[in-house]
């Protein structure tokens, strides 16, 4: 839960981490990263931030690693209205950064990981008719940088690739959502 309209006035930190020993593809795959939410009133902030990482061995007996950076930053304000319900906009800052120059590229490529680099905006605003019941409306603005590669060799949620095989960058986009809270 993040929006707890205006009963919770604090700050939450975490940290987090996971291991994940050797497969096929690599030796080793590893997160570690941290958390927050703070609420102060009618206002919330929340985000996190981590670091991903997974090493190979390499066909000539080197290793590969690979390492990348994700996170988001989210503001929200609510706004009660006059007929009780809640109006919450909302401003949400996403990032991946991975690696950019040739040679982190292509071991990312080979260890199957992301790469590069992307950005989403997200403005919208969540209408609450009550605290488990809402309206969503978002329009999210993205953006990528390929690094060192043409964006059809780049592989991440902004540059991708179809079923068969065909390069693509993703859109913008707009959301319209109701949800049930449970």
């Amino acid at each position: 839960q993040i929006n707890y309209f205006e009963k919770r006035n604090g700050l939450s930190v975490a940290f987090a981490g996971s291991y994940q020993g050797a497969s096929q593809e690599f030796n080793e795959n590893a997160v570690i990263g941290a958390d927050f939410l703070w609420n102060w009133g009618k206002f919330s902030l929340d985000g996190e931030t981590h670091q991903l990482i997974r090493t190979a061995n390499a066909s000539n007996n080197g290793k590969l690693n690979y390492f990348a950076y994700t996170g988001y930053l989210r503001s929200a304000f609510n706004i009660i209205l006059n007929n009780g319900a809640t109006l919450e906009p909302v401003l949400m800052w996403m990032y991946f950064k991975g690696p950019s120059d040739a040679m982190e590229l292509l071991e990312a490529s080979k260890l199957g990981s992301l790469q590069a680099s992307e950005s989403k905006w997200n403005f919208g605003a969540n209408y609450y008719f009550n605290t488990n019941l809402k309206l969503s409306l978002f329009y999210t603005l993205r953006d990528g940088n390929s690094g060192d590669f043409a964006e059809q060799h780049v592989h991440n949620n902004y540059f991708g690739r179809t079923q068969d095989g065909l390069p693509y960058i993703s859109g913008d986009w707009i959301g319209l959502g109701m949800v049930v809270i449970l």
